[in-house]
């Protein structure tokens, strides 16, 4: 006779609580204590999500063995859950400057152990036998996280594709950490190098390094301002200001006041500097006794912290310069990794609003640092133009290009140079050093045969295809098309500007081998024969209630993220700070989720109904954001407010469906396979995450909301026929 086969849960919840906190632990120690491989970026990203998945793992199996048990409290657990994820999200904003990122991760270790004592003697598995090695266990998990609470920060990991990990650590470089600053903007740091007493590095994240120097040294003599502004292509632009141009400037990312510094040598007389992050900005007015204030003292200097585009909208102002330079990258291995960043300033609808917001006689100067940013910059500007009716001829007649071998500057305005000023503007850059790389000048390919005959070294750099684009020969199409790398322009509604690479980038085929990989197992499950037997609820293959919950948590979780991803990418633009954003956007959608998780339990109607209401609303309210996004935030409210009120609604509906599909499952006597919904659930979400970044760069994060509400409606569709063959 066979013995009856163990239910999970008789696992007790208890010791995977326990694992969960021993794992959060091995993921500290390896993070700081291990340096990093030099592999691949894709190994290394896949190193990094084994080892990083783990306490993820152990936390789900202790979630949904606490669901396998109580089926019938799903809404309060799924309220409880999702409600505690909420407050983290917010807890974060406290944790992050008061302990640093790696106490604040120590903190959810010591959440997990209290809570393993907690349900050593709550659960009601035989668990006698566990009592002593997880009571003992949690205790010294417990004693650990205090002491390193009342210990020194830990050590940063130590990254050596990092701009400020080769400075620290080169021998040859004698550099020390003189300040470090942690928040919920990440690590900052200031670096002082040995030698260089008029200059210092800030960095965030050990990368985009920003340089803060002594302006009373650097305006001393001439020498020191040629160095200054040696290989910096934005001096040319500023130098050859007239008179009635040096009335204000906007510096988008002003850093650590290297473009603040240029401007007040260009005696430009009102400057504002725009800088996201404020940590920078208190470091260099804290330091103003090196920098001689210029953030605190000089009166001609205005300092906001804010998101460019977002100030920029805010405040209906004209300039005669905006300037910004692009941030560094860590290195060429890690591009791939950095074209997953989306940034909405470097967008054809953001160099629509940088050109309205120029005086008549304006320019916008943007400093790249290489060809790959420069020529997507030169692309999205012309997209920018031809939206207003420009042709592509007359666009490059009002613009150059200039280099001297680093950092490649791109110059627009909105009128046409005329020749004069080009050979007024060649004259002075080759003089400076800045036709030393490829550059383009507006007329000047005409004289291309006269340069040839009297082998002129203006011939060696000067950029053919520019000067084919200028005169029609070529169209912008083609220069895209011919290229080895994507120039094509970046738009709000996919604004991965740093994806140079034509197609996807090489991490995302491992998403996508996952997602297809359980989306393979949905359908196997799917279309496998029924089988008709007694003990159906031994059976996974075959039964027919099974499918059913197979493919409506698979659709939830891959639903609910690609809407979840899409939206949030859309409210970033309208509510600025990206990090506050995603704290305000987290915490209104996963409260709207609890609560409609725990009304949903109240709600005395049939749980196939509420899935179906409850799904059909998703897809209302989702369809509804898609087309009329930006006139919810022209109301005179606060755009958190405004994003409060509007997510909120949404994730209440979204709330509804999991916890009422669980309830199903407890009523169906097929509480055994939760945990599996739960992981299957969890799977698609991260999948679905994954999906929505790979729909939002090929075709546009609304292609991706519009596929989430596709399987909401799908969900719909699904359960409503089936309520009477499986009720």
């Amino acid at each position: 006779m066979k013995a009856p086969r163990k239910k999970f849960k008789e696992f007790p919840v208890s010791l995977t609580s326990v694992l969960f906190t021993l794992s959060v632990l091995f993921f500290l120690l390896f993070v700081v204590l291990i340096p990093l491989p030099d592999l691949p970026l894709i190994l290394l990203i896949i190193i990094y999500i084994f080892i990083s998945v783990v306490p993820f793992i152990f936390a789900g199996m202790t979630i949904s063995g606490i669901f396998n048990n109580i089926p019938s409290k799903s809404s309060l657990l799924y309220f409880a859950d999702i409600s505690g994820s909420a407050i983290g999200a917010l807890a974060v904003i406290t944790l992050l400057p008061a302990f640093g990122a790696l106490k604040s991760i120590m903190m959810s270790a010591l959440i997990g152990a209290v809570s393993a004592v907690i349900l050593i003697y709550t659960d009601k598995a035989d668990v006698k036998k566990h009592k002593v090695k997880t009571s003992l266990a949690a205790l010294m998990i417990i004693i650990t996280s205090i002491l390193v609470f009342s210990s020194s920060e830990l050590l940063m990991p130590r990254d050596p594709l990092k701009g400020m990990h080769k400075i620290v650590t080169n021998t040859k470089i004698d550099a020390e950490i003189e300040k470090s600053i942690w928040s919920i903007h990440g690590r900052t740091d200031l670096i002082r190098i040995k030698g260089l007493d008029n200059e210092k590095i800030i960095f965030t994240d050990a990368t985009a390094g920003t340089y803060m120097y002594d302006y009373s040294s650097v305006i001393e003599s001439q020498d020191n301002i040629n160095r200054f502004s040696k290989d910096f292509g934005a001096v040319v632009p500023v130098s050859l200001l007239s008179d009635k141009q040096r009335d204000s400037s906007l510096i988008i990312g002003s850093g650590g006041g290297r473009e603040v510094i240029l401007s007040l040598i260009g005696k430009i007389k009102k400057i504002t500097a725009v800088e996201l992050n404020p940590d920078i900005v208190n470091l260099v007015k804290e330091y103003e006794d090196f920098n001689d204030g210029i953030y605190t003292e000089n009166k001609s200097v205005e300092v906001i912290v804010d998101e460019g585009r977002k100030y920029i909208k805010e405040n209906n102002s004209s300039y005669d310069l905006i300037l910004f330079s692009l941030p560094v990258t860590r290195t060429s291995k890690s591009i791939e990794a950095y074209s997953l960043s989306e940034n909405y300033l470097y967008t054809v609808e953001a160099m629509e609003e940088y050109l309205d917001s120029l005086t008549p006689e304006g320019s916008l100067v943007m400093v790249a640092h290489n060809y790959l940013e420069v020529n997507r910059l030169l692309t999205t500007v012309i997209k920018a133009f031809e939206n207003s009716g420009y042709k592509t001829e007359d666009i490059m007649k009002q613009l150059y290009i200039i280099s001297s071998g680093k950092m490649p500057t791109l110059v627009v305005r909105k009128y046409p140079y005329s020749n004069q000023e080009t050979a007024f503007i060649y004259k002075y850059a080759s003089s400076s050093g800045f036709t030393e790389d490829s550059f383009y000048l507006p007329y000047m390919g005409q004289f291309y045969d006269y340069f040839v005959k009297n082998n002129d070294p203006f011939i060696k750099n000067y950029n053919q295809d520019l000067y084919l684009l200028s005169t029609g020969q070529k169209s912008i199409d083609n220069f895209i098309s011919t290229s080895n790398y994507n120039y094509k322009p970046v738009y709000d509604n996919s604004p991965f500007f740093y994806n140079f690479k034509k197609g996807l980038p090489g991490v995302f085929y491992i998403f996508i081998t996952f997602f297809f990989a359980s989306l393979f197992f949905v359908l196997i499950s799917l279309v496998y024969p029924e089988r008709k037997t007694k003990k159906r609820q031994t059976r996974f293959w075959g039964n027919p209630e099974l499918k059913f919950f197979v493919f409506i948590f698979f659709a939830m979780g891959v639903g609910f993220m690609l809407i979840e991803i899409s939206l949030f990418q859309k409210f970033i633009l309208y509510l600025g700070k990206p990090v506050y954003t995603l704290t305000v956007l987290l915490f209104s959608l996963l409260l709207g989720v609890g609560i409609g998780s725990l009304v949903s339990g109240f709600i005395k109607i049939n749980e196939y109904k509420l899935i179906v209401y409850s799904a059909l609303a998703v897809s209302a309210v989702s369809f509804l954001y898609i087309f009329s996004l930006q006139h919810f935030f022209t109301s005179c409210l606060s755009p958190a407010l405004v994003s409060f009120l509007m997510l909120f609604p949404l994730g209440f509906f979204m709330g509804v469906p999991f916890p009422s599909a669980v309830r199903l499952m407890g009523k169906k006597d097929l509480s055994d396979y939760i945990p599996f919904m739960w992981g299957l659930n969890g799977i698609t979400s991260v999948t679905g995450s994954a999906l929505a970044m790979t729909i939002g760069m090929t075709a546009g994060f609304s292609s991706a909301v519009i596929n989430g509400i596709i399987l909401y409606l799908l969900i719909a569709l699904y359960v409503f026929p089936k309520r009477k063959q499986l009720g």
